[in-house]
């Protein structure tokens, strides 16, 4: 793959880079950059983090500065030989107590960065309940964009028709004709208008439209107003699933409660009321939470009856019919807030359309006005209410199909604009059932993680243990990746700087781990993804390089970024393939055999259980303790010693590589995958 890309970073005092100063030449922006620890990889990520903040204080100077110095820069540069034009640019200088100063952001990059400073500050402080407060949403790209008009008032107006008949005298008037209106004379159009090219066949101009019609387009444009903004479409509904599941709840046919009917018809009038008196009764009292009095055993009874009828389908039921028709009134009236806002659109699009030649016979779409929905609205209300008083009987007929229909159509006909909170929602949601399966999941109502479906509103930082937090905070970064978006086409904007995301994690979840950054750009739907990983863990430098995560490799040291050669990566995934290619039988053991048993064994109990030693590890295999050979096997085989033990044969070594590749088959078979693919 070409080349194209021209990585550029240099710092001067940014912690222990006092110097650092790099060009390198790249095929694409998916990097991993190992370093050892202390190295610097986090005040690099940190630099790129002051893009993040909304306000910048001394602080950040002071933890950037490298120890003992009082002032320090930082430079970033792209460029890509495809686009010459185009220079992305990062500078900004740092002074010991005073605020950084950005002097210069021409990156276009929406920059997200991972780290420890990101984890304190965003979760860790929190608990691990993350913050709510997410506003704003996320416009779709249909919209009426001036920009394409305003390049044609440069570069087409001067395609006037000229005549051949009238020569020189001819050109030299239509020259001044054009510069009497102002056209640019630097354009390639302009300087061939020369007497020579009227003979010339490459330069014959045809126009269809007259040079009377062409300057009153012109005309027209020019006198756009400077100051006018591109219409957008304001015009957006949110997803709901209120339809569905009117659609579901009016179908099905639920069992109706046992209690008596004149209880029960007294009981639906005011079924609200008895569920918020119930809520606040508190276990144990004797006193009304409404009225205050003591309850008396009558009253304990009556109760009683409530609690009984509200555990009952019926009650259940009567409650969702209730909370079904309170959020299609609440949808009604965004809808309604929805179509005052586009006929206020429709208005200024009015206004400005004479400016613009082109859309002069462009209209915005026409909205049904909802007035003529209310029959429909009346059917689902009727046909709920209905529900809830006999909620056996299934009410889905045509009549509330076509009344469904016609609010699905007329929501169709708008566009889409996605709450932020929606989203961050949405993705945490997914990431969470990706890497724990069912163990958490994520509650948008309290914002809380849960655990087996009880709320960890505060003692969540209690419950998750270090490598689990770990995970969670990962998660939320990068669903919270959709708080800086404004728009669809920011997301091709996206660059991730992610440093070492897999502290405390096991096995399992590195993998997952690496699998998530592969796929973010299908995750966020973008065709480019751009990002640094930065980590000192050369086992997972490993996994994202073999995992096709990233495709430039470097290695971070004495100042230098430089390309990492294969034979520094640890060579796990050699030892493996030897152990497994000799249980299949299609290589014979030899003398590393030991070692590389011993190898893939001490890598597994690094990742998954590092508070444990090597043997008692090894225990947990099934079969190990069972395998004579395999223990003394790879200690004595591994170790320069005097040999003690009998020689093993090579059936001996086989039945230990059977052990180990049976156990990685088991619990790691993507491994396995990897090297026989």
């Amino acid at each position: 793959m070409a080349k194209n890309i021209t990585f550029e970073l240099s710092t001067v005092n940014l912690g222990p880079h006092e110097s650092l100063n790099t060009k390198i030449h790249i095929s694409t922006l998916e990097m991993g950059i190992y370093a050892n620890n202390g190295t610097g990889k986090t005040f690099l990520s940190r630099a790129f983090r002051l893009l993040n903040k909304e306000e910048l204080d001394n602080n950040d100077s002071n933890k950037l500065l490298t120890i003992g110095k009082n002032d320090g820069s930082f430079k970033f540069k792209i460029t890509n030989s495809t686009e010459p034009s185009i220079i992305r640019e990062l500078e900004f200088s740092i002074k010991r107590d005073k605020t950084p100063n950005i002097s210069k952001d021409t990156t276009d990059y929406i920059f997200r960065v991972f780290n420890d400073d990101y984890i304190k500050e965003n979760l860790e402080g929190l608990k691990y309940k993350p913050n709510g407060e997410i506003e704003g949403y996320i416009l779709g790209k249909e919209k009426i964009d001036l920009t394409k008009e305003k390049d044609e008032l440069k570069t087409n107006s001067n395609e006037l028709k000229t005549k051949e008949e009238e020569l020189k005298l001819k050109v030299a008037k239509a020259i001044k004709d054009l510069d009497d209106l102002s056209i640019r004379k630097n354009t390639g159009d302009y300087q061939n208008i020369t007497f020579n090219n009227l003979f010339n066949r490459e330069f014959n101009v045809v126009e269809l439209e007259s040079f009377n019609d062409l300057i009153s387009k012109h005309n027209q444009l020019k006198a756009l107003p400077d100051n006018l903004q591109d219409l957008r479409n304001v015009s957006y509904l949110k997803k709901t699933e209120t339809l569905d599941n009117i659609i579901s709840f009016l179908d099905e046919k639920f069992s109706r409660s046992s209690i008596a009917d004149s209880f029960k018809t007294k009981i639906k009038n005011k079924q609200g009321f008895v569920e918020t008196g119930i809520s606040l009764l508190k276990e144990k009292t004797d006193e009304c939470p409404f009225c205050e009095q003591n309850l008396e055993e009558n009253a304990l009874k009556l109760i009683d009856q409530y609690l009984e009828y509200l555990s009952e389908t019926e009650a259940i039921q009567i409650k969702k019919a209730n909370d079904l028709l309170l959020q299609l009134n609440v949808e009604k009236k965004e809808n309604n807030e929805i179509l005052k806002s586009f006929k206020n659109l429709e208005i200024e699009y009015l206004k400005n359309q004479k400016y613009i030649p082109s859309l002069a016979s462009i209209n915005l779409k026409e909205l049904e006005d909802l007035t003529k929905l209310e029959s429909s609205y009346k059917i689902i209300d009727d046909a709920l209410e209905k529900k809830k008083e006999d909620i056996s009987i299934s009410l889905l007929d045509d009549s509330i199909k076509k009344a469904i229909k016609n609010l699905q159509l007329w929501i169709q006909d708008q566009n889409e604009k996605i709450s932020k909170k929606q989203k961050v929602v949405e993705t945490f949601t997914q990431l969470l059932t990706k890497f724990f399966g069912s163990k958490y999941s994520f509650d948008d109502k309290t914002f809380c993680i849960k655990f087996k479906n009880h709320l960890l509103e505060s003692n969540a930082s209690d419950v998750l243990s270090n490598g689990e937090k770990s995970i969670v905070a990962f998660c939320y970064f990068i669903a919270e990746s959709h708080r800086s978006i404004n728009k669809e086409e920011d997301y091709s904007k996206l660059f991730f700087i992610i440093d070492d995301p897999i502290s405390s994690q096991d096995f399992h979840f590195v993998y997952a781990t690496s699998q998530i950054i592969r796929t973010l750009d299908k995750l966020f739907n973008i065709s480019r993804l751009r990002l640094i990983i930065l980590t000192h863990n050369l086992e997972f430098m490993s996994i994202i390089i073999r995992n096709k995560v990233i495709d430039q490799k470097f290695i971070l040291e004495n100042n230098k970024l430089e390309t990492l050669g294969n034979e520094l990566i640890m060579p796990y995934e050699e030892h493996l393939r030897d152990i497994y290619e000799i249980s299949q039988g299609t290589k014979n053991p030899s003398h590393t055999t030991p070692n590389s048993l011993r190898h893939v064994l001490e890598t597994i109990n690094r990742f998954i259980a590092p508070d444990i030693d090597l043997n008692t590890f090894c225990e947990r295999i099934d079969n190990f303790t069972e395998n004579e050979f395999l223990y003394s096997l790879m200690h004595d085989g591994s170790h320069g010693i005097i040999r003690l033990q009998k020689p093993y044969t090579d059936q001996m070594i086989k039945s230990a590589c059977n052990v180990v590749s049976d156990y990685v088959l088991k619990d790691f078979s993507g491994q396995i995958k990897i090297i026989t693919s």
